[in-house]
């Protein structure tokens, strides 16, 4: 008996000890890293908004087609994110980035991220990490599983702190996916950066292979341009991986003859005259262990003889102007340069390669289109459907990237939209602290068509529209950024080093003559007040000085924002900022502004109702550009204040054929105070050009203010129907 319980005994421990042994493998299972490079460390950053994502096991997702709103940055890029570090950046939440891990069914695993919000609580963005499980056949499971999410109201800012959290693999599970992103708020700033770094999956390894991938899949791959008649070596290894690290084979699928891929994935390409353009390849890549992917590659063949990058089909032309036209061709070659078949001119290249000619000036288009051809040697480039009329720069914040799509109106607008004589151009979103001679790619001139100008600038189109009576094609350039703030737009001094939108999206343009510019931005200025005024005076004049161009030969139109809530509670910052953008309009010559105080939507900082805008800036430059002195352009501006006993009156210019109110009832908006400042609403009523004003509590007016409020309901117009700016004067 002793026997039997002692083998019970011996039994029973090793059940223990193998029950031990299982819970420590289970244990030192569970304590396993599943992810590849979870600090990011082993990747490319490139550029700011990179539309490149070389990081090595993760993928970038785009789910708003061109708005590549994460990226890969460094301490370099990015001094904010800590010393010698590497992170993921979004400034929005049009990507997500993602890897996949081989998992286990019915396993947890344990998730977790560093994030970092440099900003302050208003950003519209909570981080966010997800898990989305696959069977063997990459097919989901379910919809993805949220594992934690921080409320940036309350989470630490200026400070890296973690998301973290648990998630069972549910049955068939193959594969997880871990999704970092961002997501939406109901408010706050949109273009506020949060950083993500140290990612991390803990639990147990599955057993079902993860194949190869290209790094760009599921989208095609950019790879380097290629110069004609030149050897161009490269590696596919620099654009695909496996996260298990097996050793890789590439096949070439379909591509042209002068390309040669190793199964190594070594590239050798060798591409002739003929074949300057862009060609799709189609690569395959083996983990010869079953696992695959096919990816499309774009090689694009640049000829030696070459364009500047402003130039391209479908542009136009600044009339009555000598026509810079500037490229690169093979050293001390000839250079000839055509427009149509009656303009030309000849030069030579120089050691570099680098040639430059100046067209004579030419009169505006009337009938059909020219073209562009530049010949060198063997080599020849042809540009159509070039027209010759005046160029607009159009520039500032969301509102003038606000997009037609967008708008009111929409239907009817786009079904109107066949303008052959109009053409737009949107500049790449790109910032730079050194100043571009050329622009980062081709520029993409297009036909304002019902497609094209979907997607254009809504105030652009519709003042360039409005010029279009005048009988001359009309070119637009749209550069213009969402949340950038006036001093990004300013030429900075030649010692700075801040990235700013003028060095990248102005200065390219700058080597080209155009006709004039219009603006529409200063919501991200709104709490500068009266200093706005002078912030002006130095982004006209900077402009004025990169074009070489005075006063009277660039003139500048702008826009003085609509009513809006804003949510800092001073009513009267709006209007101090209204005086602020009128005051430049008479400080800065040639300039005008367009005032929308009755278009505004005081719940939406993005007013729908853009074609007013447009209209009335086209009005302006009409009137002052294009001679039209008998037009009504301007808004009415007060002249003069004169006081009889307990009545004011306001004398005032750009009247038309006199005052009215756009609604038919009395006019609204105006204030009167004594010496002592206090004001109190007026009653008011029109006398032909003249507006007279009493307060039943001001027996002795003073001072007379209009439009005081950030809500204002102001309703004075004149009789064209544009409405009056707020202003404050004293008798």
């Amino acid at each position: 008996m002793k026997n039997v319980r002692h083998h019970i005994f011996i039994r029973l421990l090793g059940i223990l000890i193998s029950t031990l042994v299982f819970i420590n493998l289970e244990l030192s299972a569970q304590s396993s890293e599943r992810l590849i490079n979870g600090d990011f460390e082993i990747g490319i950053p490139t550029i700011d908004k990179s539309p490149s994502f070389n990081c090595k096991g993760w993928r970038r997702q785009i789910w708003r087609e061109g708005n590549f709103n994460s990226w890969l940055t460094d301490a370099k890029l990015d001094p904010r994110i800590g010393r010698d570090n590497q992170a993921l950046q979004f400034r929005w939440g049009a990507t997500t980035i993602h890897q996949f891990f081989s998992a286990r069914a019915r396993s947890n695993y344990k998730f977790g991220v560093d994030t970092l919000n440099t900003g302050d609580i208003k950003s519209a963005w909570n981080p966010r990490i997800s898990v989305q499980w696959f069977n063997s056949d990459y097919q989901a499971i379910g919809n993805p599983v949220v594992i934690d999410e921080a409320d940036v109201t309350k989470s630490p800012i200026k400070t890296w702190h973690r998301l973290e959290g648990f998630a069972d693999a549910p049955d068939n599970t193959a594969y997880g996916q871990f999704i970092i992103e961002i997501n939406k708020r109901k408010e706050g700033a949109y273009f506020q950066a949060t950083f993500f770094d140290n990612a991390s999956v803990i639990g147990q390894d599955g057993s079902a292979n993860r194949p190869p991938s290209f790094i760009s899949s599921p989208y095609s791959l950019q790879l380097d341009s290629i110069p004609e008649s030149t050897i161009h070596e490269d590696s596919l290894l620099k654009y695909a991986d496996d996260l298990d690290q097996d050793p890789l084979k590439f096949t070439l699928i379909k591509g042209p003859k002068w390309l040669q891929i190793d199964p190594s994935g070594a590239m050798r390409a060798h591409p002739g005259i003929a074949d300057v353009g862009n060609h799709l390849i189609t690569v395959k890549v083996d983990d010869q262990r079953g696992g695959t992917d096919t990816q499309s590659l774009l090689i694009e063949v640049i000829g030696h003889l070459r364009l500047a990058n402003l130039f391209d089909d479908e542009m136009v032309l600044q009339r009555d102007e000598l026509i810079p036209v500037w490229g690169q061709a093979l050293p001390n070659m000839e250079v000839t340069v055509f427009i149509g078949s009656g303009f030309q001119a000849q030069t030579k290249s120089d050691a570099a390669g680098n040639w430059k000619v100046q067209m004579p000036a030419m009169p505006a288009t009337r009938q059909g289109a020219t073209t562009l051809t530049v010949t060198s040697g063997p080599r020849r480039l042809h540009f159509s459907n070039i027209l010759i009329g005046d160029v607009w720069m159009c520039s500032g914040q969301s509102n003038m990237a606000w997009a037609l799509k967008n708008t009111d109106n929409l239907v009817a607008a786009t079904a109107a939209a066949k303008h052959p004589n109009l053409r737009i151009v949107k500049t790449p979103d790109t910032a730079s602290n050194t100043r571009w001679s050329e622009l980062n790619e081709r520029a993409n001139w297009q036909v304002a068509g019902p497609d094209s100008i979907k997607d254009f600038s809504a105030v652009a189109y519709y003042f360039g529209k409005g010029l279009l009576s005048e009988g001359i094609p009309i070119g637009l350039i749209n550069s213009s950024q969402g949340g950038s703030r006036i001093e990004s737009w300013t030429a900075s001094l030649p010692s700075s080093k801040k990235k700013t939108f003028f060095n990248s999206r102005i200065m390219p343009y700058t080597y080209m003559p155009i006709t004039g510019a219009i603006w529409y931005q200063g919501e991200s200025n709104i709490k500068d007040g009266a200093a706005y005024t002078d912030k002006m005076l130095k982004l006209v004049n900077s402009w004025r000085d990169a074009w070489n161009r005075n006063s009277e030969q660039l003139p500048f139109y702008f826009v003085q924002l609509a009513p809006f809530k804003y949510k800092h509670g001073n009513d009267e910052l709006l209007p101090e900022f209204w005086i602020a953008q009128a005051a430049a309009e008479e400080l800065i010559p040639n300039t005008a502004m367009a005032v929308i105080n009755d278009i505004g939507n005081l719940g939406d900082i993005h007013p729908r109702n853009k074609a007013p805008v447009g209209k009335r800036l086209g009005l302006l430059a009409k009137h002052n550009t294009y001679g039209h002195q008998d037009s009504i352009a301007h808004s009415p501006k007060p002249e003069s204040v004169e006081t009889s006993g307990k009545y004011l009156r306001v004398s005032f210019s750009h009247t038309g054929t006199g005052l009215s109110t756009r609604d038919g009832t009395v006019p609204k908006g105006f204030e009167l105070a004594g010496i002592d400042g206090k004001f109190a609403k007026a009653f008011a009523e029109i006398k032909d050009h003249t507006v007279v004003l009493n307060a039943p509590l001001i027996q002795n007016p003073a001072h007379v203010r209009f439009a005081w409020n950030a809500a204002t309901q102001a309703n004075l117009v004149n009789s064209a129907g544009l409405p009056i700016s707020a202003f404050k004067l004293s008798k």
